[in-house]
């Protein structure tokens, strides 16, 4: 939106921040939502399928190293978005 002086744009500031539109509140959700996703589309899936396997690795159906690749990517992710959520 173009405004027509600085006095304008104080002004709409300050409605913008009353209404907590600020831009910093903007991109902390924008980051939070995108954490999320990292969560649920990266580390459950792989936790999940790391259970599975683990079960089966129990009963020697899957070779003993087959769940690790996948606890692995879990945790990672789950570190990654820990420390990208502390940067917000």
């Amino acid at each position: 939106m173009k405004l027509g002086n600085n006095g304008n744009k104080n002004r709409q500031d300050f409605v913008f921040d009353r209404l907590g539109f600020d831009l910093l509140g903007i991109e902390a959700k924008k980051r939070l939502s995108r954490s999320k996703f990292i969560i649920f589309f990266f580390a459950v899936p792989f936790l999940g399928i790391a259970i599975i396997l683990w079960f089966l690795k129990l009963f020697k159906v899957v070779a003993w190293w087959t769940p690790w690749p996948f606890i692995l990517i879990a945790i990672g992710s789950l570190i990654y978005n820990h420390f990208n959520l502390r940067r917000s």
